[in-house]
């Protein structure tokens, strides 16, 4: 199945709202930012230019997720304005709860803006996966049954 995807508007130039991003600990997606420039907003010519991807603890801390051109984001048609940032299962794996993020686009004159940012919230799931209750010491292999208690809810997985 491939991967969900993720749409976020990027604004070179223009000012910037904040966007909240959401995904599930430990799953695949394709943020897809489509970056666009002026009055129009027409599609920023990213041919030859770069993207890169960052989530931290806080607005300016170091990088949970870091993702350049090349090294997790692709650029499938410059002229189209998107960049595709993808997130693997293992770079959320960790991760809980709120962060913030960043896209920053250089353009083929070397040109450096920020073009989106906002909140980057990674949600746990509610059932706990075979290693999460191993780890836990409820449950020792594939064949036993665990589960916990989520507000009355006794889940079986």
């Amino acid at each position: 199945m491939p991967a969900p995807v993720i749409n976020i508007d990027g604004e070179w130039g223009l000012k910037l709202r904040p966007q909240t991003i959401q995904v599930r600990q430990g799953e695949d997606y394709i943020i897809r930012c489509t970056v666009r420039e002026g009055v129009k907003r027409t599609a920023k010519n990213l041919t030859a230019g770069s993207v890169r991807f960052l989530v931290g603890v806080t607005p300016s801390s170091g990088d949970e997720i870091l993702k350049i051109t090349g090294g997790g984001v692709t650029i499938p048609v410059g002229t189209d304005g998107v960049a595709n940032i993808t997130i693997e299962d293992t770079d959320t794996g960790d991760l809980e709860g709120t962060f913030f993020h960043e896209v920053e686009a250089i353009d083929s004159d070397g040109s450096t803006q920020v073009v989106a940012f906002g909140r980057f919230v990674v949600a746990v799931s509610l059932f706990l996966s075979l290693s999460a209750a191993q780890q836990l010491g409820i449950a020792k292999d594939a064949g036993d049954k665990f589960g916990m208690v989520i507000e009355d809810t006794f889940v079986v997985s």
